[in-house]
This record gives C-alpha cells, structure tokens and sequence, in this order.
C-alpha cells in the first residue's frame, strides 16, 4: 500500500490554520485571565488542537486513517519545530522528540476519531 501523501499535505495543512486559531484564541484567553506570558503555553493547545485537527482530516480522506492521521500530526509538528528553529528558538533534542511524538499521538488520535461514526 501506498501512503496518500496528498492526504497528509491537506491534513498537516488543515491542522497549520485549526493551530493559529487555537493558539490565538487561547492566547486571547490567558491573557484575559492575568496570566503574565501565556505565549508558550497557548502555542503548546494550539499544536495540540492542530495535531487532532488534522489528523482528523487526513484520516477523513483515507482508509488507513489513524496511519495518516499520525503522519499528518508528525508534519505538523516538524513544521512547527522548523520555523522554531530557523527563527533561533532553543531546540533541546529532548523537547523535539517530545513534540513529535505527541503530534504522532494526537494526530493518531484524530485519525481514530474520524473513523467513529455517529448513531442516529
């Protein structure tokens, strides 16, 4: 079999935009709350609700979902730890591994989501 990489690209895609708008929604709400920096913490949600999302997605558009929801959360992660790294943002191995394989997990997780159906 092989990966429908076209479907990871539209997952990691669609997780990137549900990200920014989890990220700034939290931010707007930590902020609100008196939190003194909630930059960090606002972009970890943001890379978690992205991750689902777009595994969510991938794994809408293919039969083996969890497997492309994974790659498309690990995509996204990768993506994000690029431009971290590349804008000169301190990359400790331990916080990358740690990021991709929670973008492997929560994209898994939303590919298992998107194979759920719902009972009428």
């Amino acid at each position: 079999m092989v990966t429908q990489w076209f479907h990871v690209i539209i997952g990691a895609a669609a997780g990137f935009v549900a990200a920014a708008f989890s990220a700034v929604g939290g931010w707007l709400a930590l902020q609100a709350l008196g939190l003194d920096d909630p930059t960090t913490p606002a972009a970890l949600v943001g890379l978690l609700v992205g991750a689902i999302a777009g595994g969510y997605v991938a794994g809408r558009m293919t039969l083996r979902s969890v497997f492309h929801g994974a790659l498309a959360g690990v995509a996204l992660t990768g993506g994000a730890a690029l431009v971290a790294i590349s804008s000169g943002g301190a990359a400790p191995v331990a916080s990358l591994l740690g990021l991709f394989v929670g973008g492997l997990l929560a994209g898994g997780v939303g590919g298992w989501a998107s194979t759920r159906r719902r009972r009428s």
